[in-house]
């Protein structure tokens, strides 16, 4: 956990783009998604199967480009999102007539202006929109904390029409007309729940079936649970905690473990890094899951069709990285500004504490550059001692260790 973004999707878009008049009912094989403003829809059948390379650095994140009134943008694919959205700098910046909308509620945070704007023309894969209108919000909090622009969310009214091919050994993703050929693998149902505003399937913990569980592909997580269905699971565990930031801004604390025995389709994984809420997102659901376990396989999602197959990858992913330290925070050229200290961390030994500011670690200065070596410095072996100059002059020697 590298980064505060590198660690888990601050959740801004999971569910929160609730606009109910551009809510998705279930799609059939044959028809087209409805944007926010019913324009003209129709397939360019030369460029619908056509493999779309993604962003290499996207860091955990599906980022595929689309087209926007003739001009290129990049879009995150994101089950948990139930309306495409386009970013209100990037509609503004490109001459998009922003109309008041509603009010939308950002996790942890307070409600945000979303605006609809009138398009010319839409074009996602194959398909495009002449005419209508976009939902709009400000996505910046995404771009933040991914590191990379984030110009439009497409969502689950764009998705549910399709049979979405991710293939991440090779770094593409491919929409064809839902019910097109599914390839080998494991079969997983899913379903749209909540008139059509979210994606669900189900999984076990050891012997503790949990549904509905959220399909998200907008967080970069791995996987969230309630604090209910975790107890019924009487798995034992070691918990931290760590802090995410909603649309509106605002620091939320989630708490933090690593689980045994997660089975999804006919794969049962260890050691899956797993967040703690005290009430899930949506009504009724016991858990979400995000790429940080997706990514585990290639992925094959017709929504129309109910299915989701899962397709072993010729090369593994690489592990997330754990923080051996517990310090969130900001780098600068005037420190690593810390946002908040891990519950149970060599860092909460040492009582540091949010608002303390780190000028250098281990005799090297610390910049706003996003490659130096530096960014790595918490993540082991455990046992190693490193200082830490703080800007006000002390120096604290902190010692990495694995504590949750």
């Amino acid at each position: 956990m590298p980064k505060i973004r590198a660690a888990y999707r601050f959740l801004a878009m999971s569910l929160v783009l609730m606009a109910t008049s551009a809510l998705a009912q279930h799609q059939q094989s044959t028809s087209l998604p409805q944007s926010l403003g019913r324009g003209v829809a129709s397939v360019d059948l030369q460029r619908q199967d056509r493999w779309i390379e993604l962003n290499a650095d996207a860091d955990g994140l599906v980022i595929m480009p689309i087209m926007l009134n003739g001009q290129r943008l990049m879009a995150m694919v994101d089950t948990g999102a139930p309306t495409t959205t386009i970013d209100a700098d990037w509609a503004t910046q490109h001459g998009l007539q922003l109309q008041p909308y509603q009010k939308i509620h950002a996790m942890g945070g307070n409600a945000v202006q979303a605006f609809i704007a009138p398009i010319d023309r839409l074009q996602i894969a194959g398909f495009q929109q002449a005419g209508g209108a976009v939902q709009v919000a400000d996505l910046s909090p995404l771009s933040s904390t991914a590191g990379i622009p984030i110009d439009a969310v497409i969502g689950v009214d764009v998705l549910s029409a399709y049979a979405v091919t991710l293939d991440l050994d090779k770094h593409r993703i491919r929409f064809q007309p839902s019910g097109s050929p599914r390839p080998s693998g494991d079969v997983v149902p899913v379903e749209l729940r909540d008139r059509g505003r979210e994606l669900s399937t189900k999984l076990f913990i050891g012997k503790r079936l949990l549904s509905p569980v959220m399909i998200d592909t907008g967080d970069d997580a791995s996987m969230a649970i309630t604090k209910g269905a975790w107890h019924a699971s009487d798995v034992p565990l070691r918990l931290t905690d760590i802090a995410s930031t909603g649309l509106s801004g605002d620091v939320i604390l989630s708490e933090l473990g690593h689980v045994d025995g997660v089975r999804f389709g006919s794969k049962v994984f260890d050691k899956v890094p797993m967040m703690f809420e005290p009430a899930p997102l949506v009504p009724g659901d016991e858990a979400r899951i995000g790429m940080k376990l997706l990514d585990r396989f290639n992925i094959f999602l017709d929504i129309g069709q109910r299915v989701m197959i899962l397709s072993p990858r010729s090369v593994p992913p690489t592990p997330a990285p754990v923080t051996m330290s517990g310090i969130q925070g900001v780098w600068s050229d005037a420190g690593l500004q810390i946002v908040h200290v891990m519950k149970g961390s060599p860092a909460e030994a040492l009582r540091l504490r949010a608002g303390d500011r780190i000028c250098a670690i281990d005799g090297t200065r610390i910049t706003a550059d996003d490659q130096s070596p530096l960014r790595t410095w918490s993540l082991g072996p455990a046992g190693k001692v490193i200082p830490l100059t703080m800007c006000d002059g002390r120096i604290l020697p902190i010692t990495l260790r694995e504590f949750y």
